[in-house]
């Protein structure tokens, strides 16, 4: 068994290298053209096209309900302030509301937090955090952290897609949608003030970039979507104040144009964009500031206020906070979001804003085939869209215009390079090839024989969906592209791969290679303890096809004396009796039973290894005492709970955990979590004696089926 299961932990000794097939290493190129058509866009709730132009409102009443039983007739709806006919009518309800229907069982509370593998039609609601924090003042940082963590932590449902993003990330560097509420805390705990005076007339080249980038990470997202932009002010050109819309002629600011041009993508993209002005909880009324008989010079000496002087200071501040939040008025305005202001109830406004998610109407009527014709200078006119409710005490919200130029021509532009871009940035897997994503942190020595932390990342791909062509001489090739990003919990960009491999085989190799897949090794090193996300990708150069993964990991804090593990591996293990011989769990032959995918199958063994770093060696018997103990879940419920057991160690100091369990045959098929912890018993500083690891796997049958 010891033998057998070391296998396990030379997986996390490895270079870079493909594994089960062997090939040479790929070199850098750039990645191959193609004119083969992209792919046709989902099913979207905003369309735009010579035959229908459909948009998507919500109706509520006096208290803020939404009303679901209006009809076609109910409706009147206008473009460019002429009527329209109705040809679509529909309701779409999302979901039912968080309260109805039986509540999920109680999780434990030392389960590990795992995100849930959502697939598109089991998506709730899609919400998209933008923080504008290059101005947010320091109380109101605090407030909006602690806002965000109640949301995370109370009113976020498992079913649910979140991102936070923080403007001064950049526009380049997103988070992905998830519903794993560890790495979404990471990045609150992320969002603090910065130190310079805001001009709210630049919010348009630090916090639109960002919205932009957030709108396209959205595009490919089923259903009706909603951005919550936080930001103390936008402020915008009188000429296009929100109470009377934006202008539909070109006016030549520059703010107006990216503006507009920002409200059509989201538009476009059934994007809600919803604003909260983070200045909300601030008082504009009279108070102890505004009526304290003295003020300060800039040397700190107290001097009188001349007459009315608190009066005109209350008028300006009033004047100002107005004036600050007509871009974030404009912005839900046009595109049917909602503005959430003056009030300081944060989880208020959220849940208000969750709650306009839960069903919507779909309006469509036949345009006019001229209005999308350009214009002599090539450009499109914007055209304004007004929807009304007849019925009396009803309020509708719409998207209040559009570029007239057709999601048909958009999206002819759209290249191969632009359909691998949107597989590494869906939350979704993208399966036209089977691909899976392995990635585990490590702490080895490097040439120079000191430690390197790293993240090792095995990448497995099924070469029978490859298109391999006849090189001669039974020879058959196929050209892969291989892609990743890496992020870190602060949005950074760490890493971005971009390979090509080319694959050359014959005969039982090549035979092999299509029963077994084919996995990539990607090293990349660690420059500080968190959380990452890494995104990958898998191309095939001949057909386009394209698959992706994505993974999120945690990595130790390496210090002295302080307990941490690498990542874990995980191997499928069999009973196989050898001839005159008892029976003996080997590592099991199926590839989809390794550590890179990790499906194993109940009745069969389960083997979990990793390293034990940093133990403190006891002064006397010079030598470390670890335990350790095994559990597994599933939903957060605990199935499985193992014996402590001692962790041995070798002579060179190095400690490998190496245990198997079985799975047993009552497990239901679907996702695990197996979770490693262990303890220090030499260790007397609590924070420093414990330490957890964690990887999900999946059920896929049985072992004797």
């Amino acid at each position: 068994m010891k033998k057998t299961l070391s296998f396990a932990l030379a997986l996390l000794c490895l270079t870079s290298s493909t594994l089960f097939a062997q090939q040479p290493s790929p070199t850098p190129t750039d990645p191959p053209k193609s004119n083969a058509p992209p792919e046709d866009d989902a099913e979207g709730v905003v369309k735009i096209g010579t035959s229908l132009v459909q948009i998507d409102a919500v109706v509520t009443d006096g208290s803020g309900k939404i009303i679901r039983n209006l009809k076609a007739e109910d409706f009147e709806i206008s473009e460019n302030g002429k009527r329209q006919d109705i040809t679509n009518f529909s309701f779409v309800e999302v979901a039912p509301t968080l309260d109805a229907g039986p509540q999920p069982a109680a999780t434990d509370p030392n389960a590990p937090v795992t995100a849930r593998k959502l697939k598109p039609d089991e998506v709730r609601r899609t919400i998209v955090i933008v923080v504008d924090d290059l101005g947010i003042g320091v109380g109101d940082v605090e407030f909006i952290r602690r806002s965000l963590v109640q949301f995370v932590e109370k009113q976020m449902g498992p079913n649910d897609l979140v991102s936070i993003i923080r403007t001064s990330s950049g526009s380049g560097t997103l988070q992905q949608l998830t519903n794993n509420r560890q790495f979404l805390l990471a990045g609150i705990r992320k969002i603090y003030p910065r130190d310079f005076a805001r001009d709210f007339n630049q919010t348009f080249f630090s916090a639109f970039p960002v919205l932009s980038n957030a709108i396209k990470s959205l595009q490919k997202v089923p259903g009706r979507k909603s951005i919550i932009f936080v930001s103390d002010g936008l402020t915008l050109n009188e000429g296009f104040f929100p109470v009377g819309g934006i202008p539909l002629e070109s006016t030549g600011d520059s703010r107006l144009e990216r503006f507009r041009q920002l409200v059509d993508q989201a538009n476009r993209s059934s994007v809600v964009i919803n604003t909260f002005h983070s200045q909300a909880q601030k008082s504009l009324n009279y108070d102890s500031a505004t009526t304290r008989p003295y003020q300060f010079d800039r040397f700190g000496n107290q001097i009188p206020f001349r007459p009315n002087q608190p009066v005109e200071e209350l008028t300006t501040i009033r004047q100002t906070a107005n004036a600050n939040q007509d871009g974030l008025l404009a912005l839900a305005k046009e595109t049917g979001g909602i503005p959430i202001r003056n009030t300081n109830d944060f989880s208020a406004g959220f849940q208000k804003i969750l709650n306009d998610q839960s069903g919507y109407y779909l309006i469509g009527y036949s345009p006019d085939e001229e209005i999308f014709k350009a214009e002599k200078n090539g450009l499109h006119r914007y055209r304004s869209i007004s929807v009304k409710v007849k019925r009396s005490g009803l309020t509708v919200r719409s998207r209040k215009g559009f570029r007239a130029v057709t999601d048909a021509e958009l999206t002819r532009t759209k290249t191969p390079e632009t359909r691998l871009v949107e597989a590494l940035a869906s939350p979704f897997k993208t399966s036209d090839l089977k691909v899976q994503l392995t990635s585990l942190f490590v702490n080895e020595n490097g040439p120079d024989g000191k430690p390197n932390a790293i993240i090792r990342s095995l990448l497995f791909y099924d070469a029978s969906d490859l298109t391999f062509q006849d090189d001669g001489d039974g020879w058959m090739k196929a050209e892969v592209g291989l892609f990743a990003m890496i992020f870190d919990d602060n949005g950074g960009l760490v890493e971005r791969v971009g390979r090509t491999q080319n694959i050359r085989l014959r005969g039982k190799a090549l035979a092999d290679a299509r029963k077994n897949g084919l996995v990539y090794t990607l090293d990349i090193p660690v420059r500080k303890a968190g959380a990452y996300q890494i995104r990958a990708a898998v191309r095939d150069n001949a057909s386009q096809k394209i698959g992706s993964a994505s993974q999120y990991i945690e990595t130790p804090r390496l210090e002295k004396d302080r307990l941490s593990l690498s990542g874990l591996v995980l191997l499928g293990l069999e009973s196989k009796a050898a001839p005159n011989a008892a029976p003996q769990l080997v590592i099991s032959e199926a590839p989809s039973a390794s550590p890179a995918v990790r499906e194993f199958v109940r009745g069969g063994g389960l083997s979990i290894s990793c390293f034990v770093y940093n133990p403190v060696v006891h002064p006397q018997t010079r030598q470390p005492s670890i335990k350790a103990q095994i559990k597994l879940f599933r939903e957060g419920k605990e199935i499985y709970s193992g014996k402590e057991f001692q962790v041995p160690f070798s002579a060179d100091g190095t400690i490998e955990l190496n245990r198997a369990i079985t799975l047993a045959e009552s497990l239901e098929p679907g996702e695990y979590v197996a979770l490693v912890t262990v303890t220090d018993l030499n260790q007397n500083d609590s924070k420093r004696k414990t330490a957890r690891q964690w990887l999900d796997f999946t059920i896929v049958g049985s072992a004797n089926r």
